[in-house]
C-alpha cells in the first residue's frame, strides 16, 4: 500500500482582508493534511509575514517551511494530524492585510503519522526563490532516506492567471490560476527527485520542497522452513 494524495479543496481570495480560508473540510481521522498559502502584502512592499493556520475551529497547524518572493509575497506550507479531526474551514490569519491563495492536501495510506501534529511526515525540507524572469524553478534536497517516500512541492510565480506545468514524473495535485498574487501549484513524485515546474511567462517565483515520509513496511510473518529429516528428529 503508497501514499495516497488528495486534493480537500483550492481556492482565491482575491478581497483585501487579514485571513485566506479553505470551504469546510473533513480530513479523514488519522491522515496528515497540508496546508499551502501563498499571499500578497496588500499593505506594503514588504513580507507578509507568516500566518498562523487554524483548522476545524481549533486544530492548529505547525509551519513546516516557507519562502517571501518578489518582496511582499510569501508562500508557505502547514501540516497537522489527528485521530479526531472537526469538520470546518482551515483558516489562515496574517498580521495586516493580503490576498492570495490557499490548497488543502491529504495524505493517507503509508504515510508516517509518528511524532506530534504530523512531524513524523517531514523528513526534510528546503525553499527556493528568485526575484527574476525565470521560466522555471527547482528546490535541492537532500538526498532521500527511502525510495518509498514522496517528494512534494509548493511552486508560486508572479504572472495572473498563468498555469504551472509540474515536472517530469511528478502527478499535479491542484493548481489555483489567481487575479492578484500569480499562480500556486503542487506536485507530487515517489522517491528520490527535487521538486521542479515550469511555466511560460519569465517571473519571479518561490517554492517550497518537502520529502514526505512513508511509514516503515512491516515484513510479513514467515514460518521457518525444516527439512523432513529435521521434522521427524523433532518426534
Amino acid at each position: 500500500m503508497a501514499i495516497t494524495v488528495t486534493l480537500l479543496d483550492q481556492r482565491e481570495d482575491n478581497v483585501d482582508g487579514t485571513t485566506i480560508a479553505s470551504a469546510s473540510v473533513d480530513p479523514a481521522d488519522g491522515s496528515v493534511v497540508y496546508v499551502v498559502v501563498m499571499v500578497r502584502n496588500m499593505v506594503a512592499n514588504a513580507d507578509p509575514g507568516t500566518p498562523t493556520v487554524v483548522g476545524g475551529g481549533s486544530h492548529a497547524y505547525t509551519h513546516i517551511n516557507g519562502t517571501v518572493a518578489n518582496t511582499r509575497r510569501r508562500i508557505s506550507v502547514f501540516r497537522a494530524q489527528s485521530s479526531s479531526y472537526t469538520a470546518g474551514a482551515i483558516t489562515a490569519t496574517y498580521a495586516g492585510n493580503v490576498r492570495g491563495a490557499i490548497q488543502v492536501v491529504e495524505f493517507t495510506g503509508d504515510i508516517d503519522t509518528s511524532g506530534t501534529n504530523g512531524s513524523g511526515s517531514v523528513v526534510q525540507s528546503a525553499v527556493n526563490a528568485v526575484d527574476g524572469t525565470d521560466t522555471s524553478g527547482t528546490v535541492s534536497l537532500a538526498a532521500f532516506g527511502s525510495a518509498d517516500n514522496l517528494s512534494f512541492g509548493a511552486f508560486w510565480h508572479l504572472t495572473n492567471a498563468e498555469s504551472i506545468s509540474p515536472g517530469t514524473g511528478y502527478t499535479e495535485i491542484g493548481e489555483v490560476l489567481t487575479t492578484a498574487v500569480g499562480t500556486i501549484q503542487s506536485e507530487y513524485k515517489v522517491g528520490d527527485d527535487d521538486p521542479d515546474a515550469s511555466w511560460a511567462t519569465g517571473a519571479g517565483w518561490g517554492a517550497v520542497g518537502i520529502e514526505v515520509k512513508a511509514a516503515a513496511s512491516t515484513a510479513p510473518f514467515k514460518l521457518p522452513e525444516l527439512s523432513m529429516p529435521a521434522v521427524l528428529a523433532r518426534y
